[in-house]
């Protein structure tokens, strides 16, 4: 609401470097000059693609703030995760986590709104609520806790730069959008750092 959507994404995809910084003390995860600059390259890569989307104005600093506190939070939920309940089934741990989240959003949703919510129940909306939350989220984050569990979350966590450039792939299939020389080279960073951070010495 407060923030384009290509700063929005930077700042959000700002996770891997907190999840590496928590991962080396309390993971014990190794964190070599090569895995820097693999994570350096690709979120590099990610500024790239964003770089036209980004409007720097003087009235950032509580969403970018706010950015930056939800991309450490991500992290610090991703190494407790790891590190505490990575041997508990994932699903169960998906299922009580989002009845969780659906009961505290619900609460704070009725106290700032009251009985002031707005629902669109046309075709489009439900089946993009639909989607959304069965296959994005439910069955996405579902496969990011199985990962989570067995491997790296360094390795993980890096690999995640991809999702800006496969979001930018579909907008240019199915939106129509542009995709410039830069996008490429965007596309090219992301794949060199994600290989850095995976490669095996």
């Amino acid at each position: 609401m407060y923030e384009n959507s290509g700063l929005s994404s930077l700042v959000t995809y700002t996770q891997p470097f907190f999840v590496f910084c928590l991962a080396v003390p309390f993971l014990g995860e190794k964190a070599s000059v090569i895995r820097v600059l693999g994570a350096l390259t690709g979120f590099l890569g990610v500024v790239i693609l964003y770089a036209k989307k980004i409007s720097l104005t003087m009235n950032l600093l509580n969403p970018i703030l706010f950015l930056i506190f939800g991309a450490f939070l991500w992290a610090v939920t991703i190494v407790y995760y790891k590190k505490f309940v990575s041997h508990v089934n994932p699903l169960l741990v998906n299922a009580v986590q989002l009845s969780m989240g659906f009961a505290f959003i619900s609460a704070v949703t009725l106290a700032l709104r009251g009985n002031a919510l707005e629902f669109n129940f046309s075709t489009q909306y439900v089946s993009a609520l639909l989607y959304s939350s069965i296959i994005g989220l439910a069955m996405g984050s579902t496969i990011w806790l199985i990962l989570i569990r067995k491997e790296e979350t360094i390795s993980v966590t890096t690999s995640s730069l991809i999702v800006p450039v496969v979001a930018a792939m579909f907008g240019w299939i199915l939106l129509g959008e542009n995709i410039s020389i830069l996008s490429f080279l965007s596309f090219v960073l992301v794949l060199m750092g994600i290989y850095l951070v995976n490669r095996k010495t």
